[in-house]
């Protein structure tokens, strides 16, 4: 697991989440890590994405306002960004006891 702070090279700086937890891909330690920082989050602050149905019917997507979950098999990579440092420290300690 690598933890760094984004900048606006990287996808959603835009929406405001300017740090970014990578995992890599064949590590099977951060697979798991991956997947216990998941259920961490959406037990503190529900999905990360859902869609809701505007004014035309038309779906939207709507963002979690604390963190998003990315995964590509196409670029190999496993990555949750967040809006605050001290959610991944929360979630780490929750995780931990």
């Amino acid at each position: 697991m690598r933890q760094f702070k984004s900048d606006g090279r990287y996808k959603y700086y835009g929406l405001g989440y300017h740090y970014i937890v990578d995992f890599r891909w064949q590590h099977r330690d951060d697979r798991l890590l991956f997947v216990k920082l998941i259920s961490q989050f959406k037990e503190m602050y529900g999905e990360s994405m859902h869609q809701e149905i505007n004014a035309n019917g038309w779906p939207v997507k709507k963002f979690n306002e604390h963190y998003l979950i990315e995964q590509s098999i196409k670029d190999r990579r496993r990555r949750i960004y967040l809006k605050e440092e001290s959610a991944l420290t929360m979630a780490l300690l929750q995780i931990s006891t």
